[in-house]
């Protein structure tokens, strides 16, 4: 019997709409925690690029493709290994125990439930794999600032800060521009009213 080339490509959907439904209740932390391990790789190629050349080494012999595809793999399995002890363990119990405590909380706070009704689904369903992704989002942050004051010599709060004291003078001379519009447009509509 000949199978078809469609018959593969059915298989291939169902496999990816099973992936997808496994990684729903997490799925933008997840890509964060991917766009940081990303961005975490490139800084560290960079950093050890600036490291290289420091010490008068030869970057491409010290910044290697081959480390890079080891380092990032190792850090993808530790990662996927750690979230999936955190699924199992959400799966054997745990996230039932913290939705039934987390109910409790929330009905007793129930005056000011508006605040806490995003955290209602943020609790019920996977508390323990979503706090695992969560961990590791934080260590990919420390890396890349770590990664980043090698490069730049400057911590990343201090640039922030120096960028954001330039930028508040263009904010307040764009804010005053607006209500002087605002103002003229509204003396225009009084005119107008005025005239009837």
């Amino acid at each position: 019997m000949i199978l078809s080339s469609n018959y593969y490509l059915v298989g291939a959907k169902k496999v990816i709409l099973i992936v997808a439904s496994f990684f729903a209740p997490y799925q933008w932390l997840m890509l964060a925690l991917i766009l940081l391990t990303v961005q975490d790789t490139r800084m560290g190629r960079k950093a050890a690029k600036h490291q290289a050349l420091k010490d008068g080494k030869e970057p491409r012999l010290v910044v290697t493709s081959h480390i890079t595809r080891k380092g990032l793999s190792e850090k993808m399995i530790t990662f996927s290994l750690i979230f999936l002890s955190s699924y199992a363990v959400d799966r054997a119990g745990m996230s039932e125990w913290v939705s039934s405590v987390s109910v409790y909380l929330f009905d007793y706070l129930h005056n000011i439930s508006f605040v806490f009704d995003s955290f209602k689904s943020f609790f019920s369903e996977y508390f323990l794999s979503k706090c695992s992704i969560i961990v590791m989002i934080a260590m990919e942050v420390d890396s890349i600032h770590e990664k980043d004051y090698i490069l730049k010599g400057i911590p990343f709060e201090k640039r922030a800060f120096k960028a954001f004291s330039r930028l508040w003078p263009i904010v307040r001379r764009i804010r005053g521009i607006i209500s002087s519009v605002i103002e003229v447009l509204k003396g225009s509509s009084k005119d107008k009213t005025n005239k009837q």
